[in-house]
């Protein structure tokens, strides 16, 4: 049986950084990464433009990047359970 990466604490860090979204931002964010949906098939869904969805895209990854700079122990946490003790999560994963 193989072991769980992530614990409950990392998943109620991630519950709390996606409270700080709106409705519409949580909303793309999850068809967007769980989807997966691109941001066309996310436009369509919602009744959206191309550019709405993807200005509400990157609203929403700067409030989770926001939350996570502000956590430290968040992106150490994540990190480390990828054996990378020397990679910052909270610098890479939201750049576009």
């Amino acid at each position: 049986m193989s072991k769980a990466i992530f614990t409950h604490s990392d998943y109620e860090e991630v519950r709390k950084a996606m409270i700080e979204l709106s409705e519409k931002e949580m909303k793309i964010i999850f068809l967007r990464f769980w989807g997966p949906y691109s941001i066309v098939e996310i436009g369509k869904r919602l009744g959206m433009s191309y550019d709405t969805v993807d200005q509400k895209l990157k609203a929403a990854l700067r409030k989770l990047k926001k939350y996570c700079l502000s956590t430290p122990s968040f992106g150490r946490s994540i990190s480390h359970k990828f054996s990378m003790p020397d990679f910052d999560l909270t610098s890479h994963v939201f750049e576009f």
